[in-house]
């Protein structure tokens, strides 16, 4: 399998390394294979709220240049879309299925009006790690912005992976290279959390609905 999985709406999606998906409708007891193009391998993947669509950013060949796909669990159907560029990374903002973002060293886009709608640019800078949303802010990787990408900050630390208290955004973790970050005040301060940690690097995760399942997408 790739380093990526997304779960919404009773729905496990997992890309394979030879460009296809695995979906599963049963928390992963079965799944059926469906091929999303020409695409041989996947990098980004997100879902809106209820599963019925997920957004892929695939690739052909051995070039960067990814095309955003939409996957329709209705009929399990695969849609290209208008949007390509060395872009790695996807999010949907929490509470609105047409809020849209795409990232990768091509910079970032955002859409307001739905994967087919207008797309705008986000920020020029290169953007290294994935996207979250916490309210009006977005995370991405180590750069944020509350404005639509007006004014940015850059975080005190590297981040590959991060993850927002959806309680209380001043809680925020990062993983990297050198392991686990914790910050207690929005990311001004860091403290490194990875004592006893050991094991897989884990590059992906995605829980149930119903919080008894936790895949990861991990590689050691």
């Amino acid at each position: 399998y790739s380093q990526s999985l997304a779960y919404a709406g009773g729905v496990l999606v997992v890309p394979t390394r030879a460009g296809s998906i695995d979906i599963s409708y049963d928390e992963g007891e079965t799944f059926t294979n469906v091929a999303i193009g020409d695409a041989t391998s996947i990098a980004g993947i997100a879902a809106n709220s209820t599963g019925s669509e997920f957004y892929l950013l695939g690739s052909s060949e051995d070039t960067e240049t990814r095309t955003l796909y939409l996957f329709s669990t209705t009929d399990n159907s695969v849609t290209a879309t208008s949007q390509s560029g060395n872009y790695a990374w996807v999010g949907v903002k929490p509470g609105d299925d047409d809020f849209i973002v795409i990232a990768g060293t091509d910079s970032a886009l955002y859409t307001t009006t739905g994967v087919n709608g207008t797309w705008q640019a986000l920020t020029t800078t290169a953007i290294t790690g994935e996207i979250n949303f916490v309210g009006e802010r977005i995370y991405l990787g180590d750069l944020y912005t509350d404005d639509l990408g007006i004014t940015t900050t850059r975080l005190a630390t590297n981040a590959n992976q991060l993850a927002v208290d959806p309680n209380n955004a001043a809680v925020v973790l990062v993983g990297s290279s050198t392991g686990i970050d914790l910050s207690l005040d929005g990311g001004d301060t860091w403290s490194n959390t990875s004592a006893g940690i050991k094991g897989v690097t884990v590059n992906d995760i995605a829980q149930s609905d119903n919080k008894k399942s936790v895949w990861l997408a991990a590689q050691g």
